[in-house]
């Protein structure tokens, strides 16, 4: 009985320690210079595949955090997720646990095309001109991008497998107990 126990109560810690792989995440993202503020919440998801590096112009393959979703404000304009010319996506590289470097980053936003990329020395925000004649400005940035810190709010499987666990060793201490003073009457 007290084995049965012990491994109740391991299942039960196991549980509340439990949390999934957070795929896709959400990454906290502020970009700022002279006359920029930016500041978004990319959705983003690990994936392998071929890339474009729009900073220094070539193609490549690897495993990289695909943005899948924008959602933020450059200088109060509302930024939209925008198809990357090459059709290769927008993406970022993990540069350790939470921090994020940029890659390339396309969305629109104020009327504009722009992006966001890493040319090997700088981080740059690239805005188009909405007048549409292919110039505009090229700004460099400081881009600071987070993966926030998890909740301490467990997921409902985990809550699940808590409750079973709980209820388990409830049943199981009714049962001793039961069987236990009928056995003890007997004697």
């Amino acid at each position: 009985m007290k084995v049965k126990l012990a491994v109740a109560f391991a299942v039960l810690l196991s549980a509340t320690l439990a949390r999934a792989d957070s795929t896709p995440i959400t990454v906290d993202v502020t970009a700022t210079a002279p006359g920029i503020d930016l500041s978004a919440v990319f959705t983003v998801e690990q994936v392998t595949g071929t890339f474009f590096d729009s900073g220094q112009a070539f193609l490549f393959t690897g495993t990289e955090y695909e943005v899948m979703a924008i959602s933020g404000t450059l200088n109060g304009g509302a930024m939209t997720l925008a198809a990357a010319p090459q059709g290769m996506g927008s993406w970022m590289s993990e540069e350790s646990g939470t921090q994020f470097i940029l890659g390339s980053v396309y969305f629109t936003a104020n009327g504009s095309f722009s992006w966001l990329e890493n040319d090997g020395e700088n981080n740059l925000l690239e805005i188009t001109d909405a007048n549409g004649d292919g110039f505009g400005t090229s700004n460099p940035i400081t881009w600071t991008a987070t993966d926030p810190p998890p909740m301490n709010t467990p997921e409902p499987s985990t809550s699940l497998l808590m409750v079973a666990g709980i209820a388990f060793v409830l049943a199981s201490a009714v049962k001793t107990t039961k069987y236990g003073r009928q056995a003890g009457s007997n004697r």
